[in-house]
Order: C-alpha cells, then sequence, then structure tokens
C-alpha cells in the first residue's frame, strides 16, 4: 500500500511481485496523493470516496478532528480491497516502506500459522500518553493496538467491520484491533504468526527520511493485561 510513488517504492515493489509469482500481489494506492507510473493488472483505489460507496461514517473524532481523513483512517483501504474481492479468504496489507529478503518463505510458513486468525500485526496495549478512548466514537473496554505498518486479516473480520464501520468511527491503528477484539475475533501478535518478524525492515522513503530499524520490538505485549 502506497500514498507516495517513486523509484525506491517501484523497486521494492518488483521484488516484491517477482519473489512471490504464485501469489496475487495487488498495488493499493491513495488517489487523492499519488499515481503510480506502473502498468499492472492488480491495482486497487482508494480514496475519501470509499466512505460514500461503503456508507461508512466520515467523523474523525476526539482531539484529532482535523487531521487528513485518508491519514487518519488508513484502515479503510484494507476494508476496502476486502470486500471488493471476497475470492480471499486472509490478506496482508504491507506499506511501501517495509522491506524483507524472503517473501516466500514468509507465505509458506504463515499460510499454515494464520490458521484461524482474524488479525495479526505488531500488536500492543496503547500507550498513556495519548487518550487513545478520546479518539473513537465508542469507548471500549479493552483496548488494542496495531502499527499499520504491517497487518494481517480475515475475510470474515473485514466483512464484520464493513457493517461496524457505518456506527463506529476512530483512529485507524487502534479502532480496527479494538473492534474486533471486543467482538471476539482471533487476534493474535505477528509473533504468534511468524516469529522471524524482527528481522522485517522498516524504512520511512518519505521526503522526512526518518529510518527505524527495529520497529517490530512493540509486538508481544498486549495481552499483559489478561
Amino acid at each position: 500500500k502506497i500514498h507516495i510513488w517513486n523509484e525506491e517504492i517501484a523497486s521494492t515493489f518488483e521484488y516484491m511481485r517477482k519473489s512471490l509469482p504464485d501469489i496475487d500481489v495487488y498495488l493499493s494506492y491513495n488517489t487523492q496523493t499519488c499515481n503510480p507510473t506502473i502498468e499492472y493488472d492488480k491495482i486497487h483505489k482508494y480514496g475519501e470516496q470509499t466512505f460514500v460507496n461503503r456508507n461508512w461514517s466520515h467523523r474523525v473524532p476526539g482531539k484529532n478532528k482535523n487531521f487528513p481523513l485518508m491519514w487518519y483512517r488508513r484502515d479503510i483501504s484494507i476494508v476496502d480491497f476486502s470486500v471488493s474481492n471476497p475470492q480471499y479468504d486472509f490478506i496482508w496489507n504491507i506499506d511501501y516502506d517495509v522491506t524483507y529478503d524472503k517473501w516466500d518463505e514468509f507465505i509458506k510458513i504463515t499460510s499454515k500459522t494464520i490458521e484461524g486468525v482474524d488479525f495479526t500485526g505488531p500488536l500492543t496495549v496503547p500507550s498513556d500518553t495519548w487518550d487513545w478512548n478520546d479518539q473513537q466514537t465508542t469507548s471500549f473496554s479493552q483496548l488494542v493496538c496495531c502499527y499499520f505498518a504491517f497487518v494481517g486479516i480475515s475475510k470474515r473480520a473485514c466483512s464484520l467491520l464493513n457493517v461496524l464501520y457505518q456506527v463506529h468511527s476512530g483512529y485507524c491503528e487502534i479502532l480496527m484491533p479494538t473492534l474486533l477484539y471486543n467482538n471476539g475475533f482471533n487476534c493474535e501478535d505477528i509473533y504468534e504468526v511468524y516469529p522471524d518478524y524482527y528481522d522485517f525492515k522498516h524504512k520511512d522513503i518519505t521526503p522526512y527520511g526518518r529510518y527505524t530499524d527495529n520497529i517490530w520490538h512493540v509486538s508481544g505485549d498486549y495481552r499483559d493485561w489478561e
């Protein structure tokens, strides 16, 4: 998934696609921020019009109500893709700044470990440094946060969210995993699905130039309060 396009991203995508010749690899992009110069038959486009098409809430609650909607609700592309492509029982949403050398090994292993899993990613309990509940339209008894650079989700989970998003709105990294967890769906930390997740690299290749090598260390502690 991308919101910008440049030669480095194009190269990263091409490497991923060629590493998985037997897997459907799509390019999903925000139509409001970029227009990839690529000829490819598996393209998914999303934008603010997606909210209208899906009858989802446009509201951005809490202190961040002035945030750009497409940044605040980055989860919409994931659910929209799944609902639009029901032939897939499980999808992986991988941001443009995530790189890995063994995509084929990742798919081979997780094709077995995701059985019965509805949602996975680097999961954690939200930090007290931000009022997470204030960012949602509804308060929840338990909150689960997922860092969205890397997310796996089932078709049945997306089907539920497609309905719930008509009522609920909030910050993507807390809204999606919290709604699923509080509705009894099986949320597993990425470590349980793929123990080698530490080998992933997360490099911000936007003009800001930030680089975070071991971002996946946030994973693995969200069940401590149970």
